[in-house]
C-alpha cells in the first residue's frame, strides 16, 4: 500500500472493516466494476496514442476502481480527469470512453457532497465540454448549443439520483437510530423496574431487621435476624451489580449510534426519584444545561455514580426527616453533579451497606482516572458530594 495516497487509507480501512452498508453501496460496487470492465475493453480496442492519453486513461480507471470505497474523493478525481481530458482532446481523444464513469461519479457526489460542490462539479464538466466542443468539434461529437444543453440536463438528472439515494440512506439511518434509542430506553426502563420491584422488597427486609435490632436486640440474634439481614444485604448488592451490567450492555453499540447521555440521566434519575418518594423520602432532582454526548465509558461512570448516590440515601438515611437535593449540570465539555442530604451524626447507619469493593471511593478513583474530580464532606448534619466529569 506504499503507493496509495495516505488520505485514501482511512476510507479504504473503513471499507475493509465494514464493507458495503446498504443496497445502494452494493449497486455502486457492481456498477463501478461494470464501468471498469468497459473501460478496460475500450482501452484494448482503442488504446491511447500519447503519454497524455495514457496518464488520463490510467488515472480514470484507478479512480473508477476506488469509487466504492472512496466515493467522494474518487468522484472528484474522475471529474478532474474528465475535465482535463476534455481540454486535451486535441492532443489525444483515444482511450476509454469516460461517459459512464462520469455519470457514476456524479451519482457518488450526489450521495456524499454538499449541494454547492455538486453544482461546481457539473459546471466544470459542462464548461470544459463546451470549450472542447468549440475547439475540437470532430473529436467531441457534440452540437452547440443543443448537445451541450442535453448533456448538462443529463448530468443534473444523474446528480438528483444521487441526492435521492442520500436522502433514502439518511432516512434509513434515522430509523435505525430511533429503533436503537427505543431499545436502549426499554433496557434502561427494564433495569429500573427490576430495581424497583426487587430492591424495594430487599430494602424493606433490611429495614425490618434494623428495627428488630434496635427495638429487640435479644430477639435479633436469637431469631436469626442477623443471618436474614446479611443475606438480604448480599442479595441487594448482587442485584445492583446485575443492573449495572444490564445498563452497560444496553449502551454498548456500534457505528456511533448510542443513547444520548442526557436521555439516560433523565431516565435513571426519574426512576430513582420515584423509588425514594415511595419509600418516604423528600427531595428532588434538577437537570440543567444541554449536552450532545452519547453513552460511552465516561458516561457509564456518570450513570453508575448517580445510582450509587441514590442508593446511599436509602442505606444511610431514615426516610422520616430526610431531604435530599440532586443537581446535575450538563455542558458540552463536562457534567457536574452536586448532591446533598440530611445526615445526622451517629455511629450507626439506617441500613448497613453490603460489604463490597464498590462505593464512592471506587467511583472517585475512576472519575479521577478520566481527569475529573470528586469531593465529599459532612457539615452540620448535611452530607455533600460534588463531582465533575469531563466528557472528552
Amino acid at each position: 500500500m506504499g503507493n496509495i495516497p495516505r488520505r485514501l487509507l482511512p476510507d479504504m480501512r473503513r471499507w475493509r472493516d465494514r464493507g458495503p452498508g446498504s443496497t445502494a453501496d452494493w449497486v455502486i460496487v457492481c456498477l463501478a466494476m461494470a464501468v471498469l470492465c468497459l473501460a478496460i475493453a475500450d482501452w484494448v480496442i482503442n488504446p491511447p496514442r500519447t503519454w497524455f492519453g495514457m496518464l488520463c486513461s490510467l488515472g480514470y480507471c484507478l479512480a473508477v476502481a476506488l469509487l466504492p470505497c472512496c466515493g467522494f474523493k474518487a468522484a472528484w478525481a474522475v471529474v478532474v480527469l474528465v475535465s482535463v481530458g476534455n481540454l486535451g482532446a486535441g492532443l489525444d481523444s483515444s482511450g476509454p470512453n469516460s461517459t459512464w464513469g462520469l455519470l457514476l461519479a456524479i451519482v457518488a457526489l450526489g450521495r456524499n457532497a454538499r449541494y454547492w460542490e455538486g453544482v461546481v462539479a457539473i459546471a466544470s464538466v459542462v464548461a470544459t465540454v463546451t470549450v472542447a466542443t468549440i475547439r475540437f468539434p470532430d473529436a467531441m461529437g457534440f452540437s452547440v448549443p443543443d448537445g451541450i444543453v442535453n448533456f448538462a440536463i443529463g448530468l443534473f438528472a444523474t446528480y438528483l439520483v444521487g441526492v435521492a439515494v442520500r436522502r433514502s440512506d439518511d432516512k434509513r439511518k434515522r430509523d435505525e437510530t430511533e429503533r436503537l434509542l427505543a431499545r436502549t430506553r426499554r433496557d434502561i426502563a427494564t433495569a429500573s423496574y427490576f430495581h424497583d420491584a426487587v430492591s424495594g422488597r430487599l430494602t424493606h427486609i433490611l429495614v425490618a431487621a434494623e428495627k428488630v435490632r434496635r427495638e429487640h436486640p435479644d430477639e435479633y440474634d436469637r431469631m436469626g435476624w442477623r443471618e436474614v439481614e446479611r443475606e438480604a444485604s448480599d442479595a441487594l448488592h448482587e442485584l445492583h451489580r446485575a443492573i449495572d451490567a444490564m445498563n452497560r450492555e444496553s449502551s454498548s453499540v456500534d457505528d456511533g449510534l448510542s443513547l444520548p447521555l442526557a436521555d439516560a440521566i433523565e431516565s435513571v434519575t426519574a426512576a430513582c426519584d420515584k423509588r425514594l418518594k415511595e419509600l418516604g423520602y423528600t427531595g428532588d432532582t434538577q437537570i440543567r444545561g444541554v449536552c450532545a454526548a452519547v453513552l460511552d465509558e465516561r458516561a457509564d461512570e456518570i450513570i453508575a455514580l448517580l445510582r450509587e448516590l441514590y442508593i446511599n440515601i436509602e442505606r444511610h438515611c431514615e426516610p422520616s426527616g430526610t431531604t435530599y437535593r440532586m443537581r446535575i449540570g450538563l455542558r458540552p465539555e463536562a457534567v457536574t453533579i452536586t448532591q446533598s442530604n440530611d445526615c445526622p451524626r451517629g455511629p450507626s447507619r439506617w441500613v448497613s451497606p453490603p460489604a463490597s469493593g464498590s462505593g464512592l471511593r471506587l467511583h472517585r478513583a475512576r472519575i479521577e482516572s478520566f481527569g475529573g474530580e470528586m469531593r465529599t464532606n459532612r457539615d452540620d448534619g448535611q452530607w455533600h458530594v460534588f463531582c465533575r466529569m469531563p466528557l472528552a
